[in-house]
């Protein structure tokens, strides 16, 4: 149940964050602005940090395996991406 709290709250401030780094782009922000980014920046890793603590054993190895497939993916297309004089 906690989790699902939590997942709530880091889905309501991604979608903040996201939003601010829309103004700032189409007109910067104040430093008031800025400062309640940086905060909700430290909520998410925060919040991210406690769901990783909460997160089962099993969850935890799945979400592992797919992560490492990803970077191994990563890894291969940044070698095949290269120039063959590389």
């Amino acid at each position: 149940m906690a989790n699902l709290s939590l997942q709530s709250e880091l889905t309501r401030l991604r979608k903040q964050q996201a939003k601010a780094r829309q103004d700032e782009v189409f007109g910067g922000l104040s430093r008031a602005e800025r400062a309640k980014y940086d905060a909700r920046a430290d909520r998410i890793h925060d919040v991210e940090t406690e769901l990783e603590l909460h997160t089962g054993p099993a969850e935890l190895g799945a979400s592992s395996d797919r992560l490492a497939a990803a970077q191994k993916t990563r890894v291969g297309e940044k070698v095949s991406n290269r120039h063959p004089s590389e």
